[in-house]
């Protein structure tokens, strides 16, 4: 690939990326200060009720080593479900929320594993963060038929059918950012470090008859 091309290549994500950001960055600047509207918060049924029917059993699993807490995820998602038990649970179900640690040992992430889903029989398993558990339990977890909600870091994480991350991951957010910079930096070079949000359809306009004006004629071929 040729350097022309590669810069094509990187510019089209990347204008993408600086519209999205702009995009939201010019509504958001349109809105007058003390003209927005509190959003109303709902969990569970919304009742103010406590629940009190069979608890619905959900485990989760996070990373607790010196120096790296990843339990906050966990502990998000017991916060939520405390929530939900406050206002109705589930159709009337209390969610029993318990969050398991483990300490980078393949050993007890696969035995914690294996507690949560046949001693413990949660339904489901939410919040596990780890450096290493995703590589060590997604081939049981698929065996169980689980699909565990967290966030990852492994590749196994993303790569797996055992788990549904609510985050990029380190890889893609790495990527993002890189591609974040090269848009910062290419709007800069064309239109001055003075750029205004007004200007947003003539910038976007420019990257999209630049990079099609590339395809056309060819330019970066081989």
């Amino acid at each position: 690939m040729t350097v022309r091309k590669a810069v094509v290549a990187m510019a089209l994500p990347a204008a993408l990326i600086a519209a999205a950001v702009l995009a939201a960055g010019a509504a958001s600047s349109t809105a007058k200060v003390g003209t927005g509207a509190a959003g109303t918060a709902k969990c569970g049924l919304g009742n103010g009720k406590k629940a009190t029917g069979t608890p619905i059993k959900i485990d989760g699993l996070d990373m607790l080593i010196p120096g790296v807490d990843f339990t906050t995820v966990g502990k998000v998602a017991a916060a939520y479900y405390a929530c939900v038990n406050d206002n109705g649970g589930i159709n009337g179900h209390p969610v029993k929320y318990t969050l398991y640690t483990e300490q980078l040992n393949p050993a007890q992430e696969a035995a914690l594993a294996r507690k949560m889903v046949q001693s413990d029989k949660a339904v489901g398993i939410v919040g596990n963060t780890s450096f290493a558990e995703c590589g060590t339990n997604w081939k049981y977890y698929k065996s169980k038929g689980y699909v565990v909600i967290g966030a990852g870091v492994q590749a196994e994480c993303f790569s797996t059918p055992s788990y549904v991350e609510s985050n990029m991951g380190p890889r893609y957010s790495n990527i993002g950012a890189a591609q974040a910079l090269i848009a910062a930096g290419l709007i800069e070079a064309y239109f001055g470090a003075d750029f205004h949000l007004d200007r947003l359809p003539q910038a976007l306009g420019v990257f999209a008859a630049a990079i099609a004006g590339s395809a056309i004629s060819g330019i970066g071929e081989p």
